[in-house]
């Protein structure tokens, strides 16, 4: 059960990723690979939003 809400909590934060990426960066989520992979996502559309 545990096990569940921490999951279910990293996927809220992959999700908060892709629209403010320096948000998981300040939570204990950090340390997540799941969440690194989308905060890492989440800065390269937005560098490339930036650029375009």
């Amino acid at each position: 059960m545990e096990e569940a809400t921490k999951k279910e909590k990293n996927t809220g934060m992959a999700i908060v990723a892709y629209i403010l990426f320096f948000i998981p960066l300040l939570t204990d989520a950090k340390n997540d690979p799941f969440v690194k992979y989308h905060v890492k996502q989440g800065l390269s559309l937005f560098l490339v939003a930036v650029v375009i």
